[in-house]
């Protein structure tokens, strides 16, 4: 869903969703990511698979390697959980995606910083950070009311490794 190109190291970063547990074991890249398998992720022939966990990876400017790769989601997924990553944005040292989940995601816990919204309502929109190289999940926080934000954080900009602005609303009972 999206693509971000890091000018000066010319990496370019892809963030998504899937319905599949991509193969680690004899991958032929290094799989180091935050979080390489979530139980319950067994692929599908529909078009629109009952569930999904995020995936965020990074392949060289070309588009022949694959770099690193991670899905962003809880260890185990169901029928009617969704965790998709519709945004993605670079600062120095970072990689901020936004998207949207029917389910608890990671939040790390301190001393990492505490979330602007740390309790998931219904549908939430969710903003996740990690380290360049995928491995670390640093920030992540839910946004959204008591209501359903189907569509969540579909927009993104870091303005430094540690703020970043995104702007989504259909509830007027947004914090």
């Amino acid at each position: 869903y999206a693509i971000q190109l890091d000018t000066i190291t010319q990496i370019m970063y892809c963030a998504g969703s899937t319905n599949v547990n991509i193969p680690t074991s004899s991958a032929p890249y290094d799989a180091n990511g935050y979080l390489n398998n979530i139980s319950g992720l067994n692929g599908g022939s529909t078009p629109n698979p009952p569930y999904s966990a995020a995936v965020i990876y990074r392949i060289n400017s070309a588009g022949n390697d694959l770099l690193d790769l991670t899905l962003y989601g809880p260890s185990s997924i169901s029928s009617g959980q969704y965790v998709k990553a519709y945004s993605i944005s670079l600062s120095q040292n970072r990689v901020f995606v936004g998207g949207f989940t029917t389910i608890d995601i990671p939040i790390p816990p301190s001393p990492a910083p505490t979330p602007f919204d740390g309790t998931r309502s219904n549908q939430d929109g969710f903003v996740a950070v990690f380290s360049k190289d995928l491995g670390t999940l640093e920030y992540a926080t839910y946004l959204g009311s008591n209501g359903n934000e189907t569509f969540g954080v579909t927009s993104i900009q870091a303005l430094s490794d540690n703020g970043f602005v995104t702007g989504f609303t259909p509830d007027e009972a947004l914090p």
